[in-house]
């Protein structure tokens, strides 16, 4: 069975791009446009990874994730999410750590990497915390 992946991003271009790809490489995608919408899809649909833009309307990626951790109780390793942002600066790096995101992908993000950080998260063994860019 394909484990399902999560893309909330406010761009209906950059969601259908991450969905293509990430079906072609045998995922099962559901996108949502806003935190808001991230957060609902997430109780209803269970996924196994979340693709999280950071700037999104309504809830912002920083709002939901923070949700997510702590009023829902999903810890780190149950449900992996890699933060997507066009700001990288330090500030946003410790930001997106400190709301419990996983790993920080700099947009725009090369494919390849999206698809090693996402196999990264699947096969870890232990609870793991990765921030580069």
């Amino acid at each position: 069975m394909a484990k399902k992946i999560l893309i909330a991003d406010d761009s209906a271009g950059i969601r259908m791009l991450l969905e293509f790809y990430l079906e072609q490489n045998g995922y099962d995608v559901v996108t949502a446009s806003d935190g808001d919408e991230a957060i609902e899809l997430t109780l209803k649909e269970n996924p196994a990874l979340i693709l999280m833009d950071m700037q999104m309307p309504v809830k912002d990626g920083y709002e939901a994730c923070e949700y997510l951790r702590q009023e829902k109780g999903f810890d780190r390793q149950q449900l992996p999410i890699i933060a997507l942002s066009a700001s990288d600066s330090a500030s946003d790096l410790a930001r997106a750590e400190n709301v419990g995101c996983n790993r920080f992908l700099a947009k725009p993000v090369g494919m390849e990497d999206m698809l090693n950080a996402i196999e990264a998260e699947f096969n870890q063994t232990t609870p793991a915390n990765h921030f580069a860019h």
